[in-house]
């Protein structure tokens, strides 16, 4: 079995784990759009809570591109005391920025408020203004968590980490049961609690790894050695970009009207079934991954690994976006089709649904060279192609938007992913050879042409339907029939185009990288709470 194979295995495993928090999180959105629809207090809901939300996100993937790989050497290298100062050194800078962070978001929140929000009308500003406080108060709290996190991460504990969103999605969803007519700021309550849970669980889990005892000698910042890696601050400043272009896609929706930025939310969240259990398991699986192989000083296998990586998400995530293009409604209907959430809603939501799974394969291809860049420790190209997509993504939605409204918006950020992942390519080919090689480009036409097949299969199959006159029995019947013909009619022509399908499964001799050249085993890749055998 090649390297890629077991990649494919460990992010099954992590996949299952990331799928089960995400229907937990798409459970707490299907009955927030059923109290709540599509309105201006979910739009003030969101408004409020995207900052703290995604910074807490951009922490994460900061903290764990650049001391992951740090933690990883010090663990090959026996020097854990070393790993345990700089996970405690680091907790302790961030919680006390994360403080300052959050009382800087509850005082200046109305003037954010005003400049994103400028859509809403007054009452629900005063929503807005009265969810500040327990928006702000995550803010050192996810900051607490992303430290600890990078310790989980370095000793493969994946899968917990992989569950862990779903503690505040769980309590969420017992808020939204016993008071969802206290209304949206119900979701807001149950975020704070649930983050201060979540920041529980990673503190029992890091003494658990330390021997159920945190060293008193190490107990303040003042008095460890290991400081964050230089490298953390250019990485926080590129991911940054991501919570900037979303700020951006808010600031364009909002204006649209009620509802706008909440049919963008309902629009990301469809997407998340599919990223967060397929494209982030695996860029989560390949960090460490990425790290070892860097220590061999290795550019071949690197490229060798890549390209079987870049073949086998051209064949998953092409027909994805086929199914998403032409079951979108349907499913969005489906499952979020209930009391609040009407027919527009849904149609509104499924346009901009398809806006971003246009991209999901450049997406994954883009996020798979983004890991392997904070493996390397070079975040250089990160930094200027990141500034780029912030001015394309601005631009682009200023036009989109004005003409396509909400769908716009969300074709602004796929032509976005476009432009960064083919920049990205570029760059990465220069720096470890063809990566986009002549039998990428053979395997990635075959896949999308596969593809097109299923697109007009899907089309003959499914043809407009009257959502509201069919029960959401037979629509569900009508959807997981025509999925599985689709699944066989992909297979079929993946077949007769000989796209290698074995790279998902077997082993595959023009992928062989030899696992002992890149210093990876089963043994390491197992390592943990993470099992690929």
């Amino acid at each position: 079995m090649t390297l890629v194979a077991k990649m494919t295995r460990s992010s099954v495993v992590l996949g299952i784990a990331a799928f089960t928090v995400s229907l937990v999180a798409f459970l707490k959105t299907t009955l927030a759009a059923r109290y709540f629809g599509v309105s201006g207090s979910m739009d003030a809901l969101n408004l409020v809570i995207s900052l703290p939300n995604l910074a807490g996100g951009i922490l994460v993937g900061a903290l764990q591109a650049s001391v992951v790989p740090v933690l990883v050497g010090h663990y090959e290298k026996g020097r854990a005391a070393d790993a345990r100062d700089l996970i405690v050194r680091t907790a302790w800078k961030l919680s006390l920025a994360g403080i300052l962070a959050g009382a800087a978001f509850w005082f200046f929140g109305t003037e954010f408020l005003r400049v994103v929000g400028s859509g809403l009308d007054s009452s629900n500003r005063s929503l807005a203004a009265q969810m500040l406080p327990w928006a702000a108060a995550t803010i050192p709290i996810n900051a607490c968590i992303a430290a600890l996190s990078c310790l989980l991460m370095a000793r493969e504990r994946l899968v917990v980490l992989a569950h862990l969103p779903g503690v505040s999605s769980a309590l969420s969803i017992v808020f939204l049961l016993v008071a969802h007519y206290a209304g949206p700021r119900v979701l807001v309550y149950s975020l704070a609690l649930g983050s201060l849970l979540q920041l529980l669980v990673v503190l029992a889990m890091t003494m658990r790894l330390w021997g159920l005892r945190l060293v008193p000698r190490i107990s303040s910042p003042f008095e460890s050695r290991q400081d964050l890696p230089v490298t953390f601050y250019p990485l926080l400043l590129a991911a940054s970009y991501g919570l900037t272009n979303t700020i951006i896609d808010q600031a364009f929706a909002s204006p649209l009207g009620p509802g706008s930025v909440t049919a963008l939310t309902y629009a990301i969240s469809m997407n998340s079934l599919l990223s967060q259990m397929t494209i982030f398991a695996s860029a989560t699986v390949l960090l460490p991954v990425f790290s070892r192989i860097s220590v061999s000083q290795s550019p071949e296998d690197l490229a060798s690994l890549l390209r079987s990586i870049f073949e086998a998400g051209a064949m998953i995530f092409f027909p994805l976006t086929v199914i998403v293009l032409v079951l979108g409604r349907d499913l969005v209907w489906l499952l979020l089709g209930h009391g609040e959430f009407g027919l527009a809603a849904a149609s509104l939501t499924a346009r901009a649904w398809a806006g971003y799974a246009i991209s999901l394969a450049p997406l994954f291809w883009g996020i798979v060279l983004t890991r392997v860049y904070h493996a390397l420790q070079k975040p250089k190209a990160l930094l200027w192609t990141g500034a780029l997509g912030v001015l394309l993504n601005g631009g682009l939605d200023y036009v989109f938007a004005k003409i396509w409204g909400v769908t716009g918006i969300a074709l602004s950020t796929s032509t976005v992913y476009f432009t960064i992942s083919a920049l990205l390519i570029w760059h990465a080919q220069k720096q470890f050879g063809a990566i986009f090689s002549r039998t990428v480009v053979r395997t990635t036409a075959k896949a999308i042409f596969a593809s097109c097949i299923l697109w007009l299969g899907l089309r003959a199959l499914t043809p407009s339907l009257d959502l509201a006159a069919l029960s959401k029995t037979e629509l569900a019947i009508r959807v997981v029939i025509a999925g599985l013909i689709g699944c066989a009619l992909y297979i079929g022509a993946g077949v007769l185009l000989k796209l290698p399908l074995q790279l998902l499964a077997h082993s595959d001799s023009r992928a062989a990288t030899p696992v002992s050249r890149v210093r990876l085993s089963a043994t390491t890749i197992e390592a943990g709470d993470l099992s690929v055998k």
